[in-house]
């Protein structure tokens, strides 16, 4: 079907669906959640997504609800497509945008304790004073924060087989944020 994009048979094909479903849905709808867009690591995958949920299988009765960054689906859209910042690419196949508000900081502090704890509870033993001495430059958004969290959990093993004279978790912790947040970003 996508190889036939616009033409009398793709046509064809999407009135006959729409037939179908008439008949067959009534008058209830299908709601199709597809979530973290901004995940997949190709950034033409996303774009042709989007262009297929506009194009190819918008019809009546479905509803798609789409949880993205918007910001990092823009990014790749600009990349991809040589666009600028005032192109309007989203605003063409998302009908109703719904931004939820950032976290403010008791927010992300009450997550940030609650993922240290998770981590101590799997006997993790991450040094809490060094975190929260990196508070400030940690992300507000709390995926990238439970991902640098995890990542920490993760050389756990390896970091235990340091002394704590041998390792400054302070300025260890520091660096693998920053690695941790620049790997994530090449893929957008």
């Amino acid at each position: 079907m996508i190889n036939n994009a616009g033409t009398p048979k793709e046509l064809e094909l999407k009135n006959q669906i729409q037939k179908y479903l008439e008949r067959n849905l009534n008058s209830n709808k299908v709601v199709v959640f597809i979530d973290d867009l901004d995940r997949i690591d190709d950034g033409n995958r996303i774009i042709d997504l989007l262009k297929w949920l506009k194009g190819l299988v918008n019809f009546k009765g479905f509803i798609f609800l789409i949880g993205v960054d918007h910001n990092i689906v823009k990014t790749v859209i600009e990349k991809k497509l040589f666009l600028n910042g005032d192109n309007d690419f989203l605003e063409k196949i998302i009908d109703y945008p719904i931004y939820l508000p950032k976290l403010i900081d008791n927010e992300i502090e009450t997550l940030l304790e609650s993922e240290l704890e998770k981590l101590e509870e799997l006997n993790y033993d991450i040094k809490k004073e060094a975190i929260y001495d990196i508070e400030e430059y940690l992300p507000n958004n709390p995926r990238a924060l439970k991902r640098f969290l995890r990542y920490l959990g993760i050389l756990n093993p390896t970091l235990n087989r340091f002394y704590d004279d041998e390792l400054v978790f302070f300025i260890f912790s520091s660096i693998t944020w920053i690695r941790v947040s620049k790997c994530f970003k090449k893929y957008t």
